[in-house]
C-alpha cells in the first residue's frame, strides 16, 4: 500500500473533538504531575531514606568499618579485614537495594504471590518446578569453608542493616503494604547464581520453538530458519499435547535470548602503556534499579573494585590490584528438552530404555496473598524437571516436556569460582578458579601480570547422538547426556600470537573442534566490528577501546541493505517507497539518535520479515516474530522460495516482497512519526526503557516508575540496544543492552574505567536512582579509584565498641 493511499483514509479530525482531545491530555498531564510531586513528598518524607552520615552500631562486626559514597552514589567501603568489607557490603546493598535482593529472592523460590497476590501464583508454580530455590539450599550445604565464612558475613551485613534501620526495608514494600521482611541467608546469595545459569543458556527454547514448528514446517524449512554459522565468519578459537506446549513455553519467557556481551585483551607489547588492555560489557534486560552496583573494597591485603550484584558477596566483573577479568556469554549448547512417554499402563510411570521408571514426584503449597493457597504436583524424570506440567493433577497418558539444563545441576559451585576469581593473581590461579564452575559456561577474559588470555569455563554436555536440534526421544536413550568435557578440552588462548582475543558470543571454534559445541551463535557482525576496529587501530589504550565500545554502525545494515536495495531496484516502487530506499543508499549504517536512516530501515526490515515468513509459519509466527537477520539474508541469497506469497496463485520474488514491504513500512512512518521522513529521528522512536521491576508492569504507574531516554544502537550493534518488534505500542523502545561497561589497563588499575544505568540507588525518590542514565547513554565512564572527598560517609562500629 502507498504512502498516499494511506493518507486518504486517515481524515484528520474536527477542531473541536482536537481542542478536547489537547485539553483532556492536558488535564492529565497537570494530574499526573502533581501526583508525582505528592509521591516524591510522601516518599521522601514518610518513606524516609537510609542514613548515609553518621555512626551505626551493628551486631556481627569485628573492628570499625567505613562506608563512603561519591555524589553519584558509588561505594566505597574501608574495613580492617575481609570478612568485614564483606559484612559492610551486605550492609550496603540492603541500603540501596533492599527491594530487589527481596524480589530476586522470591522469584527463585516461587514466591512472589506472597506478596503481590494471586496474578503472581502461576509464574511461582513456574519456578518451584525447576526448583531453584531447592538447588541452592543444596549449593550452601556444600560451600567450601573458606566461602562459607565470606557468605555469611554479607548475611550479617544485610541483617544488620534490617535490624537498625531508620524508616522502611524498601519504598516498593511499604506501598505493597508488605510486612517485615525475614532475615537473609546464604542460600539467597547463592539462588542469584541459579536464576543467572537459566537466563545465560536459552537453546531449549528454541528447540521448543522447532517442535511447535515441526507440525506445519519441513525439516528443509526448520533449518532455513536456524541457518549454519556462516563459514567465513570470525571465530574466538577457533507429538506432545498443545496444553503440554503452552505450559512448556510459558516457562521458555524466562529465557532472555538477547542476553550476550562483549569482551577483547590486548597483549601488552601492542598497548600504548606497554601493559595489557581489557574491555567487557555484559548484555542483559535493562531494569530499574539494574543488576550491577559499583563498588570499591579495601582492607588490609585485600583490593577489589568492580561491578558487584546485590544479593552475592563478590565482584562479579572487575579488578582485585593484580589482575582484572571479564565473562562472556559461550552461548554453548548446554540444554535439552526431552519427551517423556508415560508407561500406557500406569501414567506414575515413564517409559527409559531400561523399561518404567516412577515420575519423582512431590508436593508443594504456593502462599497467596489475597486470595486461596495453591497446591502444584512437580514431576521429575532422569533427564530433569518436566516443564510441560500445568495442573495440580500431573498423571495423565500423554508425553510430557523434561528439561536438561547445567543450570540445574546439583551442587554447583560457581559461588567458589567468583570467589576464587577474585583472589586469583596469575593465569593459572584463574584457571584454577574457573574449574570449580560446574554450571552453564561462560568465557573468562583474563589481563594480568603475566599476559592475556580467554577461556571457556563451565559443563559442556557429551550426547549420545545427535545435537540437541530439537527435542529427543526420552524412551529410547539415543539423545542422553553420557558425560561431560572435561575443562581442559574446552577453547582456550593464552597470550595469543595475533596480540587480542576478542568473543562477542560468536562461534568459538572452527569446524575441525571435535567436541561438538552448539550451533546457536551470536550475529557475527558484532564481533567483525569488533575485529576490524582493533584491526584498524594505531593507539591502543583505553580511549581505542571505549570508541570501539561504544560504536553503534549496524552490522545488520552492513550485510542486509545491500540486498534489499538491489532487490527493490527492478520493481515498479510508488513515489514515497522510491524516495525512502534513495534515502538509504549513502547511509553509512550509524544509529546515532539524530539519524532518521536507522527508522526506516528497522521499519523496512521488520515488514520484510513479516511479509516473507509469516504465511508459512501460520499460528506460530507470533511466537518466532522478531528481526532475524541471518535467515533473512539466507532467504535473499539461496532460498527464495519463501519469498513466494501462498495465498496467491502466481509466484512472487524476493523484490516484490520487498517493495510491498518497503511501502508498507513508509505508511506506518507517517502514521506514526509524520509525513517528513527527517523528522523519524531514531531517538524518538528508539528510547532506553529502564523498567521498574514491578511498577513498570502496571499501566499508570510504568509512567512513574519507568526511566527512559533516547539512545543510539541498534540490535547487534557493538554498543546493543535490542528491542521487541513484537510490541504493538513500542517496537523500537530498548529494553536491552550493555548495563556495564569496564575498561581497564594494568599500569594503574585504579584507573580503571566503569559505567553502570540507571544508577546506583534502587529507592524510588533517591536522586541516584537515574544519576547514570545519561551518562550511560552518552558513553561517559567513572572511576573507583580512592576518593578524595566523599558526599556522604558512614562508620560502622561493632558492640563491643
Amino acid at each position: 500500500m502507498a504512502i498516499a493511499d494511506a493518507r486518504s483514509r486517515h481524515r484528520p479530525r474536527s477542531l473541536p473533538r482536537r481542542l478536547a482531545r489537547w485539553t483532556g491530555l492536558g488535564l492529565l498531564a497537570i494530574v499526573g504531575l502533581a501526583l508525582i510531586a505528592v509521591a516524591v513528598f510522601v516518599g521522601r518524607v514518610w518513606f524516609g531514606q537510609p542514613d548515609l552520615d553518621g555512626e551505626r552500631i551493628v551486631d556481627g562486626l569485628d573492628a570499625e568499618a567505613t562506608i563512603a559514597r561519591d555524589a553519584l552514589g558509588v561505594v566505597h567501603i574501608d574495613a580492617k579485614s575481609e570478612q568485614d568489607a564483606y559484612f559492610a557490603l551486605g550492609f550496603v546493598h540492603a541500603q540501596d537495594r533492599f527491594f530487589q535482593m527481596d524480589a530476586l529472592r522470591r522469584i527463585v523460590e516461587g514466591r512472589l504471590a506472597e506478596l503481590a497476590g494471586p496474578p503472581m501464583a502461576k509464574f511461582d508454580a513456574r519456578m518451584r518446578r525447576l526448583g531453584l530455590g531447592r538447588l541452592a539450599r543444596g549449593d550452601a550445604a556444600v560451600l567450601a569453608p573458606d566461602v562459607r565464612a565470606v557468605y555469611g558475613a554479607y548475611a550479617a551485613g544485610v541483617n544488620a542493616w534490617l535490624a537498625t534501620r531508620k524508616g522502611v526495608a524498601a519504598d516498593e514494600l511499604a506501598l505493597l503494604l508488605a510486612g517485615e521482611p525475614e532475615p537473609w541467608r546464604i542460600e539467597h546469595s547463592l539462588g542469584w547464581n541459579r536464576l543467572m545459569g537459566m537466563r545465560l543458556v536459552g537453546n531449549w527454547a528454541s528447540e521448543l520453538m522447532r517442535l511447535r514448528l515441526a507440525e506445519t514446517l519441513t525439516a528443509e524449512q526448520i533449518a532455513d530458519l536456524w541457518p549454519a554459522y556462516p563459514a567465513a565468519a570470525d571465530i574466538t578459537f577457533t507429538e506432545v499435547s498443545e496444553s503440554a506446549l503452552a505450559a512448556a513455553s510459558a516457562l521458555a519467557g524466562l529465557v532472555n535470548k538477547d542476553d550476550g556481551s562483549n569482551g577483547w585483551v590486548v597483549a601488552a607489547d601492542k598497548s600504548d602503556s606497554g601493559h595489557a588492555l581489557l574491555a567487557n560489557d555484559p548484555h542483559l534486560g535493562l531494569t530499574t534499579p539494574g543488576i550491577w552496583h559499583l563498588v570499591s573494597m579495601r582492607a588490609p591485603g585485600f583490593r577489589l573494585a568492580g561491578a558487584s550484584t546485590p544479593g552475592a558477596p563478590a565482584v562479579i566483573l572487575g579488578h582485585n590490584g593484580h589482575i582484572a577479568w571479564g565473562l562472556t556469554n559461550a552461548t554453548t549448547d548446554t540444554s535439552d528438552l526431552y519427551i517423556e512417554k508415560p508407561d500406557p499402563t500406569d501414567p506414575t510411570r515413564y517409559l527409559t530404555p531400561d523399561g518404567p521408571k516412577a515420575f519423582e514426584s512431590r508436593t508443594e503449597i504456593i502462599p497467596v496473598r489475597f486470595g486461596d493457597d495453591v497446591k502444584i504436583v512437580i514431576r521429575e524424570t532422569r533427564h530433569g524437571p518436566v516443564i510441560s506440567d500445568s495442573r495440580a493433577d500431573a498423571g495423565e497418558d500423554t508425553p510430557v516436556l523434561a528439561l536438561a539444563h547445567t543450570g540445574l545441576m546439583p551442587e554447583e559451585r560457581s559461588a567458589e569460582t567468583i570467589f576464587r576469581v577474585n583472589r586469583a593473581k596469575s593465569w593459572p590461579e584463574a584457571l584454577a578458579a574457573a574449574a570449580f564452575a560446574k554450571g552453564p559456561q561462560q568465557n573468562l577474559i583474563y589481563a594480568g601480570p603475566d599476559g592475556v588470555g580467554m577461556a571457556t569455563v563451565g559443563l559442556l554436555p557429551i550426547r549420545r547422538k545427535g545435537d540437541g536440534f530439537m527435542p529427543a526421544d526420552g524412551a529410547t536413550g539415543d539423545g542422553d547426556w553420557v558425560g561431560f568435557a572435561d575443562v581442559s578440552a574446552m577453547p582456550q588462548v593464552f597470550n595469543p600470537a595475533r596480540g587480542w582475543v576478542a568473543n562477542a558470543n560468536n562461534r568459538l571454534a572452527g569446524p575441525d573442534y571435535p567436541l561438538w559445541l552448539g550451533g546457536e551463535w551470536g550475529h557475527p557482525g558484532r564481533v567483525a566490528e569488533i575485529v576490524r576496529g582493533l584491526g584498524e587501530l594505531q593507539t591502543y589504550d583505553l580511549d581505542a577501546m571505549a570508541q570501539i565500545q561504544q560504536s553503534h554502525a549496524s552490522p545488520l545494515a552492513r550485510a542486509l541493505l545491500p540486498l534489499m536495495l538491489e532487490a527493490v531496484d527492478g520493481e515498479a516502487l510508488d513515489q514515497d517507497a522510491r524516495a525512502l530506499a534513495d534515502r538509504l543508499r549513502d547511509w553509512d549504517g550509524g544509529t546515532g539518535i539524530d539519524a532518521f536512516e536507522p527508522t526506516i530501515f528497522f521499519a523496512w526490515l521488520q515488514a520484510a520479515m513479516d511479509q516473507i515468513f509469516a504465511d508459512e509459519l501460520g499460528e506460530h509466527y507470533d511466537g518466532w516474530r522478531q528481526i532475524r537477520a541471518e535467515p533473512l539474508e539466507h532467504v535473499l541469497r539461496d532460498r527464495p522460495i519463501w519469498c513466494d506469497d501462498g495465498a496467491t496463485s502466481g509466484l512472487e520474488t524476493c523484490g516484490e516482497a520487498l517493495a510491498t514491504a518497503l511501502s508498507a513500512a513508509g505508511v506506518w512512518l507517517e502514521e506514526s512519526y509524520g509525513s517528513d521522513p527527517e523528522d523519524w529521528r531514531w531517538g524518538d522512536a528508539h528510547k532506553v526503557r529502564f523498567r521498574h521491576m514491578v511498577f513498570g508492569f502496571t499501566p499508570g504507574l510504568r509512567q512513574l516508575f519507568d526511566i527512559r531516554l533516547p539512545a543510539p544502537g541498534a540490535l547487534e550493534t557493538v554498543n546493543r540496544a535490542a528491542f521487541r518488534v513484537s510490541s504493538k505500542h513500542d517496537p523500537f523502545g530498548q529494553v536491552h543492552g550493555p548495563g556495564l561497561r569496564a575498561l581497564y589497563d594494568l599500569k594503574d588499575l585504579e584507573a580503571s574505567r566503569f559505567v553502570i544505568g540507571p544508577g546506583q540507588s534502587g529507592r524510588l525518590f533517591s536522586r541516584n536512582r537515574s544519576s547514570l542514565a545519561a551518562p550511560w547513554r552518552d558513553g561517559d565512564y567513572i572511576s573507583l579509584a580512592p576518593l578524595t572527598a566523599a558526599e556522604h560517609t558512614l562508620v560502622l562500629r561493632p558492640e563491643s565498641e
